[in-house]
């Protein structure tokens, strides 16, 4: 079905009719090749067959023969259409009649029209283990196989054939298993009163494991059956039959990452395509409503276009065109269309390697272990048992951030978790449950307890309360700290503090926010300043001053530090104001000044500022006498110098405090060993 091998001379032959074909049965390789070659006409058919062998491709046949008018053999004839067994049979029924009725031929070219224009029902399914499990030789597995395959197709109500044949080495196993599908009915040929003969399909699937990549291929034209294999496999080459649905294998997070980057293509990563662009996608905002654009070059720059971001939500679909490099043979283009978490499938199969290479370069197919932040998580709304597996969730559950909201209808499949909702539940009847059916057909329906289906949100005024309250934060005037929530463009107000000569106003950026609202929010409290809180790993554009925050559950006092720091405020805030609470002493470079417990200390001397500086960048080791006398001044070596520095500060120590305040370690500052060697007994840090 792929063509003659170059070079051979074939002879010329007017219609498959004229071919011998009794040459296929012997068992001389040189009577095939010699006496009775294959044309081209011939090879054109069994390809057409194969392209034509799906009942989706069958039904292409029926949708040409109504537009044409086509009128169908009657049922009495021998090649009525109803007498065909299987979607090969049909085309190739047809293919036999297009020789001599030119409409027959006009059907099958026009069906050929809708089979080229979908993607080929012949999908490839991948998973990956959590490990890198250790497989032996593939043919020590067949006779187990067999019998685990014989005793499924048993338990499904299939027939009784089955037959696996392994080949491959450690490296990558390859199992090919084809056994019997269910029953179906069709009219029998012999009989007027159109008795129904019982006839029984035989299917075929391809499983095979790359041991370097720990992923385990299947290509089938049967979804339903797809993970029933895969357990069955991965029951008997490790022994664990849910070794591979621990984690999704395809992810289209790094294509909705780009949604924000503002680039126009996909660089690739070979050679094989000169450009890649992501041509569509279906987007669920999780908040009510579905997007799915299409374009012919960049779906993504068509969404900017309209000022819409999928930031948040989540991808459900995503289909990939790739264009290939001058001088590639084959397709032009191709495309890869994509479905989270096992399904992929190339339009082009001769390209679908290359197609397979690039989205493990992309980690599309090769996912990473990458954080979500709440942008990517917006508009924060999971089930109780999501909330909890989420980092900060268990937190923010304990502080009350977490309220109940309304009932969900999509719902994620219990065995397959880290697919995300990939289910619509409906009311079944039974008391208490709900009857879920998943969008992909790989995954079979199930029940749900409707308690389950509770939806629960994240309380944005609570965050901020909290946020307000540790980073010791006024309310504006206008927004009461009840009511912080968030506004149209995605913002929580905090509030805002004096940060020495200005005011400096807090907002926090409940999703990713348009340039046009940063600008507007920035100008809102000018001239006091802005600070933008985003989470960490994000930045914006800039011009807008932004820290980044870890997680919602906290801690949220290095906020203090980081606004300082990008505000240029270093040399005009107090550092008791952002250094941590539980750092009792502060050497500030700026100002050269000094505190201890959040007070300045007064009366102190560049002496002592040089030695503890030393102390600091020595932390946990005592220091020798003439280290810190060098330390406190490079020209001398007065030794009694450093005792005298010591004494002196824990002296100031005490009278900023008075000597009823003091803290009871004032003069215990500092610690000395047997060998007369120093260092600090108190935290320090430089800023």
């Amino acid at each position: 079905a792929y063509g003659a091998p170059r070079g051979l001379a074939l002879p010329a032959v007017a219609s498959s009719s004229d071919v011998d074909l009794s040459a296929l049965a012997s068992p001389s390789l040189e009577s095939l090749l010699v006496r009775s070659v294959l044309s081209d006409l011939v090879l054109a058919r069994l390809a057409t067959i194969e392209a034509f062998a799906s009942d989706h491709a069958r039904g292409a046949i029926y949708e040409a023969q109504r537009a044409l008018a086509y009128a169908r053999p009657p049922l009495s004839s021998p090649l009525s259409w109803r007498h065909y067994v299987s979607p090969a049979d049909h085309i190739a029924g047809l293919l036999a009649d297009a020789g001599s009725d030119p409409a027959a031929a006009s059907v099958v070219a026009c069906a050929t029209i809708r089979v080229a224009r979908s993607f080929p029902p012949r999908l490839w399914y991948q998973f990956i283990a959590g490990d890198a499990p250790s497989v032996g030789e593939p043919t020590q597995y067949v006779d187990a196989l067999t019998r685990a395959i014989a005793a499924w197709a048993e338990d499904t109500d299939r027939g009784a054939f089955v037959r696996v044949r392994a080949f491959g080495d450690l490296r990558k196993a390859h199992f090919e298993i084809a056994h019997e599908d269910l029953s179906s009915g069709s009219p029998a040929a012999s009989s007027a009163a159109l008795a129904l003969g019982i006839t029984r399909a035989v299917r075929s699937h391809l499983v095979s494991y790359d041991a370097p990549s720990r992923r385990l291929f299947v290509w089938t034209a049967m979804p339903e059956l797809v993970l029933d294999l895969v357990a069955i496999v991965a029951r008997v080459l490790l022994g664990d039959a849910g070794a591979f649905f621990q984690a999704s294998a395809v992810t289209l997070d790094p294509l909705q990452a780009k949604s924000t980057d503002g680039a126009s293509a996909i660089a690739p990563a070979g050679t094989t395509f000169s450009r890649m662009s992501l041509i569509g996608f279906t987007w669920d905002s999780r908040a009510g409503h579905t997007l799915t654009p299409r374009s012919k070059s960049d779906a993504l720059a068509a969404m900017r276009t309209h000022g819409i971001g999928i930031e948040g939500g989540e991808l459900r679909l995503a289909t990939l065109r790739g264009e290939t490099a001058p001088g590639v043979s084959g397709p032009r283009t191709a495309d890869l269309a994509l479905r989270p978490p096992y399904s992929a499938t190339c339009s082009e199969p001769q390209l679908a390697t290359a197609f397979l290479r690039e989205a493990d370069a992309l980690s599309i197919t090769q996912p990473d272990a990458q954080p979500r932040d709440w942008w990517r998580h917006w508009p924060c709304s999971f089930a109780k048992d999501e909330w909890r597996n989420l980092e900060g969730g268990e937190v923010l559950f304990d502080r009350g951030a977490i309220v109940e909201s309304d009932r969900a209808r999509r719902v994620a499949h219990p065995r397959h978790a880290h697919a995300g909702r990939i289910a619509t539940a409906y009311a079944s009847g039974l008391a208490g449950k709900s009857y879920a059916l998943a969008d992909d057909p790989l995954f079979p329906a199930f029940l749900i307890d409707d308690a389950a289906l509770a939806e629960w949100k994240l309380d944005w005024p609570s965050v901020a309360a909290a946020m307000a309250k540790e980073l010791e934060l006024v309310s504006a005037p206008h927004v009461p700290a009840s009511k912080r929530a968030v506004d149209a463009d995605g913002f929580v107000t905090l509030g805002g503090r004096e940060m020495a000569p200005t005011r400096v106003h807090f907002h926090l950026c409940a999703r990713a926010p348009s340039n046009a609202a940063l600008d507007l929010r920035r100008k809102s409290v000018a001239p006091d300043m802005t600070i933008f809180v985003v989470p960490s790993g994000r930045s914006l554009p800039a011009g807008f001053a932004h820290v980044t925050l870890a997680s919602l559950a906290g801690p949220y006092r290095p906020l203090l530090e980081a606004t300082v720091r990008a505000l240029g405020l270093e040399n005009a805030v107090d550092p008791t104001l952002y250094v941590s609470a539980d750092v009792r002493l502060v050497v500030h470079v700026a100002t050269r000044q000094i505190y201890f417990d959040k007070k300045r200390i007064a009366k102190t001397t560049d002496a002592m500022f040089h030695m503890l500086r030393f102390f600091a960048a020595n932390v946990g080791r005592f220091v020798d006498t003439r280290e810190l006398v060098k330390a406190m001044s490079p020209r001398s070596d007065y030794l009694p110098a450093a005792s005298r520095t010591m004494t002196a500060f824990q002296d100031a120590v005490v009278a900023t405090f008075g000597k009823r305040h003091a803290p009871k370690d004032a003069r215990k500052i500092f610690a000395m060993d047997k060998l007369g060697k120093y260092r600090l007994t108190v935290s320090v840090i430089v800023v």
